[in-house]
């Protein structure tokens, strides 16, 4: 899996790369909250990949809000008990690192995804943390209690870190 990192004066992105899919995050000191942004086709072992570096990734403080933009993911051979048991293994995941978010945001435009993660987020069973899944940017904002500007100036990065990929 290949890693690089942008810098900018809010904080470093970082994207991982792989043949199906590309991952991005940002944590956003200034803010309080960590920006990721899946990129592509999603699956089972690339997501327990990611989530395994982002855990020991230090440059995120525990506690932080956490936006997860998944406009540009595909999880079409996803079901709700694949959604469940990836859930379950990275928040076990996240525990054994003593790793926390203290709010989670997913934002979804379609409506298999938003069913699947609105399905998700009503079986969710840890009252530490809430779990909210919204349609647009200005819910997800407004959920997060985050700077719209700044969560701007993050996206706008990644948009033009992405549209200078080569397409997946």
């Amino acid at each position: 899996m290949q890693v690089e990192v942008f810098r900018f004066g809010f904080g470093d992105i970082k994207l991982m790369q792989t043949k199906l899919s590309r991952y991005y995050y940002c944590y956003a000191a200034q803010g309080g909250f960590l920006y990721l942004r899946h990129a592509g086709l999603s699956d089972y072992d690339e997501l327990m990949n990611y989530s395994a570096k982002m855990v020991n990734d230090d440059s995120w403080k525990n506690g932080a809000k956490f936006f997860t933009d998944l406009r540009w993911v595909d999880n079409r051979e996803f079901n709700f008990d694949t959604y469940h048991q990836l859930a379950q293994d990275i928040a076990s995941l996240y525990e054994k690192n003593g790793r926390y978010f203290c709010q989670v945001v997913t934002l979804c435009s379609n409506d298999f995804e938003f069913g699947m993660h609105r399905m998700f987020q009503s079986a969710w069973g840890d009252d530490e943390l809430t779990l909210n899944t919204v349609r647009d940017l200005d819910e997800a904002v407004e959920s997060l209690g985050i700077d719209r500007e700044l969560l701007d100036e993050i996206i706008a990065e990644v948009d033009r870190i992405e549209s200078s990929l080569n397409p997946l």
